[in-house]
């Protein structure tokens, strides 16, 4: 495999990840959000009231606040390529990405207003349940780029496998070329030796 062809099967495997990561995350984060607003009714700290107004600025935040630690989670998977370690390696940068991305989320909605600084067990709470979150995107990102390497490998050596049967088809047609040759070489040169001593013979008799 050459270097180019390397080259760009870490950046077709980095893009998977990062495209299946922000998918499940942006999934993750809208959902959640939607169920605190709307489902939980949970309002932050400056809220009064339940107004449509002050629900979607409240969804406002909270996606805000999601989708930083989202972008986070992309800068991390960028960065430190988890795609291409072994397992502690995933390991290690995978709880890296989790934790940082959580504490971002925390932070923000500590910042936002979303919890009040008397609410520190809320934001641990939701940092382990972020963290938690954060994790298992990346195990399925990490999961659909290890397919996708593997059918690529498959693929590649199906081809390898093709052109070397072609190889050897076209190597054996020759050698069958050549030993018809070589038959019929050795069939006619006895024939036309016998016509010419016969054609002699002919001749000298005449």
């Amino acid at each position: 495999m050459t270097d180019i062809t390397s080259a760009r099967d870490r950046i077709d495997d980095r893009t998977v990840t990062l495209l299946a990561f922000g998918v499940v995350t942006a999934i993750f984060a809208v959902g959640i959000s939607v169920q605190t607003v709307y489902v939980l009714g949970l309002q932050p700290s400056w809220q009064e009231g339940s107004t449509p107004v002050a629900e979607t600025l409240n969804l406002a935040v909270r996606l805000g606040a999601n989708f930083a630690a989202v972008g986070l989670g992309l800068l991390g998977i960028a960065l430190l390529d988890p795609q291409e370690r072994r397992v502690a390696g995933r390991l290690a940068t995978g709880a890296v990405i989790a934790v940082g991305a959580a504490a971002l989320r925390g932070a923000l909605q500590l910042g936002l207003g979303i919890y009040g600084p008397s609410q520190i067990s809320e934001v641990t709470a939701e940092i382990v349940t972020a963290s938690i979150a954060v994790a298992i995107s990346l195990a399925i990102a990490l999961a659909l780029t290890d397919a996708r390497r593997r059918l690529r490998t498959e693929e590649r050596a199906y081809a390898e496998q093709t052109v070397r049967a072609a190889a050897a088809l076209e190597a054996l047609q020759g050698v069958e070329l050549r030993v018809r040759r070589e038959v019929a070489d050795g069939l006619h040169g006895p024939v036309q030796l016998r016509c010419i001593v016969l054609g002699a013979r002919l001749d000298g008799a005449n």
